[in-house]
């Protein structure tokens, strides 16, 4: 009986301990809106829209002096517009791929979800991922690839689905399925358009 007490009591606050950690890894407010220069490695697959990429980042070092930032982070790197706007030329993306190793710097902001109890909890959902701050790059202070790949088990998953991803994409160019093929190959959700997402959410696919 006493070895199971001691057995709970040791589960009990590993799991108090390691719930605490998490809690602590946020943004102080303090650091929001400002400009923080860090060293981190890509961690996930790069989500490319018309006007920019997303991806999440594992900080290892922060250079600026007294900063602070969580240890993963989701962030925004906008592209660099094009020079004739009145064509509505396509800005320029960052090249970019999971695994690489860069100096970035960043404005972080504390995740805040939506208030409304029936819609998508945003902030519990980055939670989960423990993401704990989000963001947008400052390529224009400086942005600078240090290593082409870090070398972890968890970032070579990642580059071979951004590999197999490509060619998927690649072999099915505007075809409407190929989002939901890389979606099903390599569980990259976020591959299939909103608006099919809409179709499988009112059919009930």
């Amino acid at each position: 009986m006493l070895i199971a007490v001691c057995c709970f009591a040791a589960g009990y606050f590993y799991a108090a301990t390691r719930a605490q950690l998490r809690l602590n890894d946020t943004l102080p407010p303090a650091w929001e809106g400002r400009d923080i220069q860090l060293i981190g490695v890509v961690a996930s697959l790069l989500q490319t829209y018309e006007r920019s990429v997303r991806f999440d980042l594992d900080v290892e070092r922060i250079l600026t002096p007294g900063a602070f930032a969580p240890s993963r982070i989701a962030l925004s790197w906008w592209g660099t517009p094009g020079k004739d706007r009145v064509r509505g030329e396509r800005p320029t993306l960052p090249d970019i791929k999971p695994g690489e190793r860069w100096q970035l710097t960043v404005r972080l902001r504390r995740p805040h979800g939506s208030a409304n109890p029936h819609g998508f909890d945003y902030e519990a959902w980055l939670f989960d991922r423990n993401i704990r701050a989000t963001g947008t790059v400052r390529p224009k202070t400086g942005a600078r690839r240090m290593d082409a790949m870090v070398h972890k088990p968890a970032y070579w998953i990642e580059a071979a689905r951004e590999r197999l991803r490509a060619r998927i994409l690649q072999a099915l160019p505007d075809q409407v399925c190929a989002g939901v093929l890389a979606a099903l190959a390599i569980g990259d959700q976020r591959a299939i358009p909103p608006e099919q997402w809409q179709v499988f959410t009112r059919t009930g696919v």
